[in-house]
C-alpha cells in the first residue's frame, strides 16, 4: 500500500501542480496563470513554491482505491 507523501513544489514540478489547480480548483485561471502566480519571487528567492500532498492507494474489498483523507490543517 502506498503511503501519502507531502512534497515541496519545486520549479520543476510547478507546471504539474499548476495544471492540477487549473483542472480542480479554478478552471478560469489557466495553468500558465497559476504557474506565474505561484512562481512569483516577491523580491526574494523562495525555498519552494508550496507543498503538495500525494494520495495513497489502498485495497478495499479486493479493489484498489485512491484515497487521501485529510482531517485538519493548522497554519500560523
Amino acid at each position: 500500500m502506498a503511503q501519502p507523501a507531502i512534497e515541496t513544489v519545486t520549479a520543476k514540478t510547478l507546471p504539474e501542480f499548476a495544471a492540477f489547480l487549473h483542472a480542480n480548483v479554478e478552471a478560469a485561471q489557466s495553468a500558465q496563470a497559476w504557474t506565474a502566480r505561484l512562481g512569483a519571487s516577491w523580491g526574494m528567492s523562495p525555498p519552494n513554491h508550496g507543498f503538495v500532498l500525494r494520495d495513497a492507494e489502498i485495497t478495499i474489498k479486493g479493489q484498489p482505491q485512491r484515497i487521501c483523507n485529510i482531517t485538519s490543517w493548522c497554519v500560523l
